[in-house]
């Protein structure tokens, strides 16, 4: 019987330890729980941060694309429609240093060449509009 006791004493005291073992494992376990709580928290934030700096990325492209519509609209003003009133008045002048022309002529060319003018302000507004609004746009951004 004495056999008996001292085994379910030895039995007793590795069960005690065994208990012991597991707390510091339960211990261990919620610590290294509250650093994965932790953890997910702060990626959270920084998905959360991904999302807002996709969400600007996104409107700074829509309004570069835009940006760049707007210079490709003044590039097309400038080339073709400044350019041919332009080329007009040119084209009389180097008539006008030819030949001696008509007072009929002279003032025929006198009308083309302030139509000309005027398209050409027309065109100077709409592209000084154009510039203008596109820089309001670039300032709101």
């Amino acid at each position: 019987m004495q056999k008996i006791i001292q085994e379910l004493k030895e039995a007793n005291k590795e069960l005690i330890f065994q208990c012991g073992e597991k707390e510091k494992c339960a211990a261990e376990l919620v610590i290294a729980n509250e650093e994965l709580v932790f953890q997910n928290g702060e990626k959270e934030k920084r998905a959360a941060e991904l999302v807002m700096a996709n969400t600007k990325l996104r409107k700074s492209e829509a309004e570069l694309k835009e940006y760049i519509t707007g210079l490709k609209e003044m590039m097309f003003v400038t080339s073709h429609k400044v350019r041919k009133p332009v080329a007009n008045i040119l084209g009389i002048c180097s008539q006008l240093e030819g030949d001696p022309i008509s007072p009929a002529e002279l003032s025929e060319w006198m009308k083309q060449m302030k139509q000309s003018a005027v398209i050409l302000d027309v065109f100077t507004k709409e592209l000084t509009s154009l510039i203008t609004d596109l820089g309001h746009k670039a300032d709101t951004a």
